[in-house]
Order: structure tokens, then sequence, then C-alpha cells
């Protein structure tokens, strides 16, 4: 699954954005597969996915500014926005125990990454919650 991980990684790196979404989402189905949803290597697993989607989500948004107080997203960066969000609250939602047990920067990061999404779709208030959450486990 490493090897699978890391072939993802490079098509990320490359921009062969389709082929890396099949590989991270093979291998979060085999770590679900394996030890559930609430296990530090699914969290990885969903965390690299959720990465994914938000480099798309950014991708789709472009460089378009807003005076408005919220941004306005079109309806590609909204679906990746949504898709990231929604597995990034799924790593959150793993017990702090389990995932500082194996590796406490999973759980920073993972929180740093929510709180990017929450901004750029105009959570500002979550945003601002995560991030700071992600700063006091760092800083520990």
């Amino acid at each position: 699954t490493e090897a699978v991980t890391d072939l993802a990684n490079i098509y990320m790196y490359v921009g062969k954005l389709e082929e890396a979404e099949i590989r991270y989402q093979q291998v979060t189905d085999t770590y679900v597969a394996r030890y559930g949803e609430e296990h530090p290597d699914t969290a990885t697993a969903m965390n690299n996915l959720a990465c994914l989607h938000y480099n798309r989500a950014l991708k789709a948004k472009g460089r378009r500014r807003s005076s408005a107080v919220k941004p306005v997203l079109n309806a590609t960066a909204l679906e990746q926005f949504t898709k990231a969000k929604t597995l990034l609250e799924k790593v959150v939602a793993i017990p702090e125990a389990v995932l500082q047990e194996s590796d406490s920067a999973l759980l920073a990061d993972a929180l740093n990454n929510l709180g990017s999404v929450n901004f750029l779709m105009g959570d500002y208030a979550a945003a601002e919650a995560n991030c700071t959450r992600s700063y006091e486990i760092t800083v520990m």
C-alpha cells in the first residue's frame, strides 16, 4: 500500500489528478477494509485523498477575487471542497488518543487542512477554530 501511495503522490505532483485519485481511493479503501475508519493509517489515507480534492478545488476556483464576504465558488470547486471537507471531518472525528498515539502531527495536519477548506468555503469561524486547535497541538 505504501507503493500505491507513493505512486499517487507522484501522479499528484505531476498533475495527473485522475490517476492520483484512483490510487488514493484504493489505499483508503484498503485501509478501511483492513483496519476500519478509526485507525491512523486510514486517517492518513483519507487526509491524502482530501488534499487531492483540495488541490482540484483550488484549480477549479482559479484566481478569481470576490468583494463579497463569502467567496463565490463555481460548482466544481464547491464539489471538490465539499469532498475534502467530508474526508477531513472524518479524520478529526477519530478519537484524539488514537491519532496522537501514532502521530500527533497527523491530527494537527488534518485540522489545519480542514481550517483551510473552511476558510476557502467562507466558514471563517470554523476555519479559526480548526487552525487554532491545530496550532495548539503543534506547540504542545
